[in-house]
C-alpha cells in the first residue's frame, strides 16, 4: 500500500513541478546544477575505474569460470565439505543516452555446475535496469529494479561491491549458503531544484526476499519492506550541503514454514539530519544524525514501541586511476532471514586501483553486526554478525578478452542458528576469462 502510496505522489508531484520551472534559472548550469548527496541519493557511490564504457551501446559477453570451494555447507556436521565448482555465464547489456533519458539494462543467467556433489548444479538468473528522465536541467526522476534468482551463496559476487550513502530499510542478515531464493529491489526518486542552492525530493523503495524451497530453508524467514521519504537540502558556497530527512519505513518477516511462528511487522518513522562536503568534485564526504521511532508488533507479545539514535556516513572518492567507497549505518531493523527487531551496525567498503593500462585491482568488503532490542519476540536469534570479503585483479588481454582471478571469504556468527554454529567460515577461489562484443546502437 505504501508503494502505491510513493508512486501515486510521484505522478501527481512531478508534473506541477515540471510545469512550475519550464524556465530554469538565469545562470550557467555547470555553476547552478546541485549535486545529489548520498545520503538521500538512491544511487550508489562511484566506484569503477579505467576509461569509461560508451553510451548508446548494445554489449554481449561470455563467462567461463572454474573454482574451488572451502567448507561448501558451513555448520554440517562436525567435518567441513570441499568441492569444485565450473561456471557458464552469458550477458546482455544495453546502455543508452538522449538529451533528456539515460537508461541501462543487463540480463545474465548463470549454470552452474559442482563435482562431486552434481546434485548442486543449477540455473541462476540476474537482471537489472536503471532508468533517468530530466524533465528540466533541474529536475529529474530516477527509477530502478534489480532482481536475482539463485540457489547457492557463491552464485553472485559476495559482497557486491555496491555502497551506497542513504538509510538503508533493511541490513542483509544471515546469508543461507545453498536456500534457493528470490529476491528484488526496486526504487523510484524525484529531484527537484527549487533556486540556485535549494532542493527538495521524494523517493520510495520496495524489496522482497523469498526463500522458494522451504525444505531447503528451515528456521529462516522471508521479508518484505517497503519505505518511502522526503527530504530538502540547502547548498552553501559551491561545495558544502546541510539538508534533512524523514523516512517512513515498513518491514515484515514470514516464516518459511507454514508450521513457524508468527509474522513480525516492524514500523519506523526516521528522522535525519546531514551534512556532506565536496573537497573536490571527485571527493565527497558525507554524516548524518538522527532519531527514530520504531514499533514492533507479534501476535505473541504486546506492541514495543520506542526511540532510539540513527547515523549515517559516507566518503566517496574517484578519479581516473582509483576509486574508493566506504560507509556506515546504525538504526533499528530486520535483518533479511531472520526474524525480530536489531540495532543493525553495518558498514561496506570498495575500492578500486588501475596497476596499468591493463591490470585492475579490487577489494570490497561488508560487515553487519545485530543485537536484538528485545528478547521476547518468538524465535528471534539472539544478535550475531556476518563478515565478507573479496579481492580480485583483472587483466584485459587486448580488446575483446579480460582474465580475471578472485577470492572470496564468508564469516557468519549467529547464536541460535544451528546450520552454522560448528563451523562458521567458508571461502572460495575462482579463475576467469570473459570474452566482450559491443554494438553502437541504430548499426
Amino acid at each position: 500500500m505504501l508503494g502505491r502510496i510513493c508512486l501515486i505522489s510521484l505522478l501527481f508531484f512531478v508534473p506541477s513541478a515540471t510545469a512550475q520551472i519550464g524556465s530554469p534559472p538565469a545562470y550557467p548550469q555547470a555553476e547552478v546544477r546541485m549535486q545529489l548527496p548520498p545520503p538521500v541519493s538512491s544511487m550508489g557511490l562511484p566506484n569503477v575505474v579505467g576509461a569509461a564504457e560508451l553510451s548508446n551501446y548494445l554489449r554481449g559477453d561470455i563467462t567461463f569460470s572454474g573454482g574451488y570451494i572451502n567448507n561448501l555447507y558451513p555448520g554440517s556436521g562436525n567435518r567441513t565439505i570441499d568441492d569444485s565448482t565450473f561456471s557458464f555465464q552469458p550477458g546482455l547489456s544495453m546502455d543508452r543516452t538522449t538529451d533528456r533519458i539515460h537508461e541501462t539494462l543487463r540480463y545474465a543467467p548463470a549454470f552452474d555446475y559442482y563435482s562431486p556433489n552434481g546434485s548442486l548444479n543449477t540455473v541462476n538468473q540476474t537482471g537489472n535496469a536503471d532508468f533517468q528522465y530530466r524533465f528540466t536541467p533541474y529536475a529529474t526522476l530516477f527509477i530502478g529494479d534489480s532482481a536475482t534468482k539463485t540457489s547457492t551463496t557463491w552464485s553472485q559476487p559476495l559482497p557486491s561491491g555496491s555502497v551506497s550513502g542513504n538509510l538503508p530499510p533493511t541490513s542483509p542478515g544471515f546469508i543461507a549458503p545453498f536456500a534457493p531464493q528470490i529476491s528484488n529491489n526496486a526504487y523510484a526518486q524525484f529531484a527537484w531544484q527549487l533556486a540556485r542552492n535549494s532542493m527538495i525530493g521524494l523517493g520510495g523503495n520496495a524489496t522482497f526476499l523469498d526463500y522458494y524451497k522451504p525444505s531447503q530453508a528451515q528456521g529462516l524467514f522471508d521479508s518484505n519492506s517497503r519505505s518511502g521519504s522526503a527530504y530538502y537540502t540547502q547548498r552553501f558556497g559551491s561545495r558544502q550541503y546541510i539538508g534533512g530527512l524523514y523516512q517512513y519505513s515498513l518491514i515484515l518477516a514470514t516464516p518459511v514454514s507454514t508450521t513457524g511462528p508468527a509474522n513480525t511487522n516492524l514500523d519506523a518513522h526516521n528522522f535525519l539530519g546531514f551534512y556532506t562536503i565536496y573537497f573536490q568534485p571527485s571527493l565527497s564526504v558525507s554524516l548524518g544524525a538522527g532519531s527514530q521511532d520504531y514499533n514492533l508488533t507479534q501476535s505473541s507479545i504486546k506492541p514495543i514501541r520506542a526511540w532510539a539514535p540513527i547515523a549515517v556516513g559516507s566518503i566517496g572518492w574517484q578519479v581516473p586511476r582509483a576509486s574508493f567507497a566506504l560507509n556506515y549505518s546504525r538504526l533499528v531493523t530486520e535483518g533479511e532471514g531472520i526474524i525480530g527487531a536489531y540495532t543493525s551496525n553495518a558498514g561496506n567498503l570498495s575500492t578500486q586501483l588501475q596497476l596499468s593500462p591493463h591490470w585492475i585491482a579490487t577489494i570490497s568488503g561488508t560487515y553487519s553486526q545485530f543485537t536484538p532490542v528485545s528478547e521476547f519476540v518468538m524465535n528471534s536469534t539472539p544478535g550475531g554478525h556476518t563478515l565478507s570479503f573479496a579481492g580480485m585483479l583483472e587483466r584485459r588481454l587486448g580488446v575483446n578478452l579480460t582474465l580475471s582471478v578472485r577470492y572470496q571469504y564468508l564469516h557468519q556468527n549467529y547464536l541460535g542458528i544451528a546450520s552454522i554454529a560448528s563451523s562458521p567460515e567458508s571461502s572460495r577461489e575462482t579463475a576467469s576469462i570473459t570474452y566482450h562484443l559491443s554494438r553502437l546502437l541504430g548499426r
